[in-house]
């Protein structure tokens, strides 16, 4: 302590015109120093009663994300879904198929298939996006309206490559190995958020990638490379899948957005397989117009290549839809017909 007080004087002393006081200077600077620490233990006691009363406040009000005060910094404690609590839009189980703990190599291995759950997630989300992709599997969530995010994968390369919405550079990124072969990585806006998102995963619960449709042809010599799916609070919002052909790297996006009102608004111009359809003026997408509370299309242009539009009519022909859209529990078991 002694050589910092000296260091601190003599720095004062070569940047002055007149020499310092080391006593006075000493001794104002403990005064102010004991001065915010009054302040600030008076601070911490008021955050101490505002997380109290919000904790109580989450046990009777079912799962919310509650703000805490630490330090004077804000942070986020995930709220654990109340008994009995029921995910509205959870997707469907895979009985039979083994989680991630218990087989890491199976994970982003079939787009149809997550090999993860993460309840407390959803159960605090205002919307939540679920990704099965080559290679990793993944859940965005909107949470007090920032984006979090948690994946899984054999690879941290593949993890840190994944896309992802927002700057990077706000959010706290958490790496870890929870079982041998297998990382886990978090997004969120502080550690103790991504702390509390990683202790919640659950690696021993499979779920499909399901869709409120199902496609029945592909074209030649392709497969589907992934498949996401989107939900608001309660309902689906869209979903689709990416069909990919590997000799020449093409790709095709297939989705369906949900709107409650009706089909498509637009003006069909085109037929596909007797269902009414519309191509639009670039001919880089094609839409089913006829579909109740659907709007499916075929990408194949702009960030999607190698693809034509009679390519776009064969896997159009072939989809078929769920009028129960909001029974996630009735959509199709598979991407693609068996």
């Amino acid at each position: 302590m002694r050589d910092l007080d000296e260091l601190i004087v003599t720095s004062l002393r070569e940047g002055a015109d007149t020499d310092v006081d080391a006593r006075a200077l000493m001794a104002g600077a403990v005064a102010r120093g004991r001065t915010r620490v009054r302040r600030r233990r008076q601070s911490l006691g008021l955050g101490v009663a505002v997380v109290a009363a919000m904790t109580v406040g989450a046990m009777t009000a079912g799962p919310r994300l509650w703000p805490g005060v630490n330090h004077g910094d804000q942070r986020w404690i995930l709220a654990a879904p109340s008994p009995g609590w029921r995910d509205p839009a959870a997707l469907p189980g895979a009985p039979g198929v083994p989680g991630a703990a218990d087989r890491p190599d199976l994970v982003g291995t079939d787009p149809g298939l997550l090999h993860f759950d993460a309840p407390a997630m959803a159960a605090n989300a205002e919307h939540r996006r679920w990704t099965s992709a080559d290679g990793y599997e993944q859940i965005e969530a909107g949470i007090n309206g920032r984006i979090v995010y948690a994946a899984i994968s054999t690879s941290m390369s593949l993890l840190d490559a994944a896309p992802r919405q927002g700057d990077q550079r706000q959010r706290f990124v958490l790496r870890e190995q929870p079982v041998p072969g297998l990382w886990l990585r978090v997004d969120a806006p502080d550690q103790q958020l991504a702390r509390e998102i990683a202790r919640t995963v659950d690696l021993g619960r499979p779920q499909r990638c399901a869709l409120p449709f199902q496609l029945s042809t592909l074209p030649a010599a392709t497969r589907i490379s992934s498949c996401y799916v989107s939900f608001g609070p309660h309902t689906y919002s869209s979903g689709g899948v990416l069909i990919a052909r590997a000799r020449d790297g093409a790709t095709m996006e297939v989705q369906a957005g949900y709107d409650p009102q009706s089909a498509s608004r637009k003006h069909p111009n085109r037929t596909v397989a007797g269902k009414p359809a519309y191509l639009y003026p670039a001919r880089d997408e094609l839409e089913l117009t006829g579909i109740p509370g659907l709007t499916p299309s075929a990408r194949i242009g702009k960030n999607y290549r190698g693809f034509a539009v009679p390519d776009a009519d064969v896997v159009l022909g072939g989809l078929t839809s769920v009028l129960t859209i909001d029974q996630v529990q009735t959509w199709p078991g598979f991407l693609v017909k068996r």
